[in-house]
């Protein structure tokens, strides 16, 4: 995992070097400290919810990481610098309630559970692991309902206007593989552009 993070993490800060990210330009790949066992557990204890060996491997490397796609950020165990994207976070769990009790009247864990359950895209927020944002609309979160033997779960890609979508990954360590390819193919385009440009100039 360690080298598939440092790949991602240069490319992408190469990629930034070409191009303004989604956020500020100067923006960069921004990978915080590991975190303890310690300081994982008690997130655990304040999130609700048991980490997946994978996600807890890569918070043993890097406790949280922003700018990880544009101004995306994985909140990791909610460090101070990631509170942006925490409050995001809660800002569309609190959208997502408000919408669901205007739809479905007082909402009780039976009620939840039905709705879940009526479409593949229906995920409660508050009912899972929201790991991450990119403050548009979107999170990363894992479905508490697919944890397996292993204690992994399914990390989902939910966005507000229509709820849990594809891509869907297994583990943590196959989200971040994922990566490499969508930046090497935004690097290359991006090369061959400002090659391009430099060729005009001339």
């Amino acid at each position: 995992m360690k080298s598939t993070i440092e790949t991602v993490h240069n490319k992408l800060n190469e990629l930034y070097s070409i191009i303004t990210p989604w956020g500020e330009e100067g923006d960069r790949s921004t990978l915080h400290d590991g975190a303890t066992d310690e300081e994982v557990a008690r997130a655990e204890a304040r999130f609700g919810h048991q980490f997946p060996p994978s996600y807890k491997e890569f918070l043993r490397l890097h406790s949280a990481w922003q700018h990880f796609w544009g101004n995306a950020t994985l909140i990791g165990i909610g460090a101070p610098a990631t509170q942006n994207a925490q409050d995001k976070i809660a800002e569309y769990r609190e959208w997502q309630t408000n919408l669901l009790k205007k739809r479905l009247g007082e909402l009780s864990a039976a009620t939840i559970a039905a709705w879940e359950s009526k479409e593949e895209q229906n995920l409660y927020l508050p009912n899972h692991l929201v790991v991450g944002t990119d403050f548009s609309g979107a999170v990363w979160v894992y479905d508490t309902r697919t944890r397996r033997a292993d204690g992994e779960m399914k990390l989902t890609f939910w966005e507000m206007s229509y709820g849990a979508q594809d891509p869907t990954f297994e583990t943590f360590d196959q989200f971040l593989a994922s990566w490499i390819d969508e930046v090497d193919f935004r690097l290359e385009h991006a090369r061959k552009a400002d090659d391009d440009e430099e060729d005009e100039d001339e």
